[in-house]
């Protein structure tokens, strides 16, 4: 009987598990949603009023602010993963174009919010480190895929950085399939 009553449980206890993942999910993606706004002060209250939850909800899942926080970074730098590890790059060079292309804008939309929230919040130290990391992650896709000379990896970094999309994306009012297409105009330009 006490086995039978271990696989009734199992079952019951898979649903709240998958249940308290997808509540998880929910919260984390209103803390990107969240991260967009200017006006709000991001906090744990906030995050609750916000998703739906309580904060009770929301402290037993991600413990405190900084579980919040880190669970958000996590988050972001799967994401990123995802983006950069779509196999290997293939094609003419007009196609490997594309695919960075493809690549670093999936990066740059995932990491944008983020960016701006850590300028908002004047965390200057960790901007610059995500702005670095960023920068490495380019020169990678870039000498990857495109075999530049020294002097066009260089052109071609200050070309694709974060920056320049987020130019493009707010000061030029481009969506990502335009600041895309120009970017790509400029890219075969250096590549001749």
């Amino acid at each position: 009987m006490d086995q039978d009553l271990a696989e009734h449980d199992a079952p019951e206890s898979d649903g709240r598990r998958r249940r308290s993942q997808r509540t998880r999910e929910h919260i984390l993606q209103v803390l990107a949603e969240t991260l967009e706004d200017p006006t709000v002060d991001v906090s744990i209250e906030q995050i609750a009023a916000r998703s739906g939850f309580s904060v009770s909800t929301v402290l037993r899942l991600f413990r405190d602010q900084q579980g919040l926080v880190d669970a958000m970074r996590e988050l972001v730098r799967s994401r990123v993963m995802a983006e950069l590890n779509r196999g290997p790059f293939q094609g003419d060079r007009a196609e490997r174009v594309d695919d960075v292309l493809s690549r670093l804008s999936g990066v740059f939309e995932t990491m944008g919010p983020v960016l701006r929230a850590m300028l908002r919040r004047r965390r200057m130290t960790e901007y610059e480190d995500a702005m670095q990391n960023l920068e490495k992650i380019v020169r990678g896709v870039v000498g990857a895929a495109l075999d530049p000379s020294e002097e066009e990896l260089e052109i071609l970094s200050a070309l694709l950085s974060a920056s320049s999309w987020n130019h493009l994306r707010s000061v030029g009012s481009q969506d990502p399939e335009g600041a895309a297409r120009i970017l790509r105009a400029g890219v075969l330009r250096v590549l001749g």
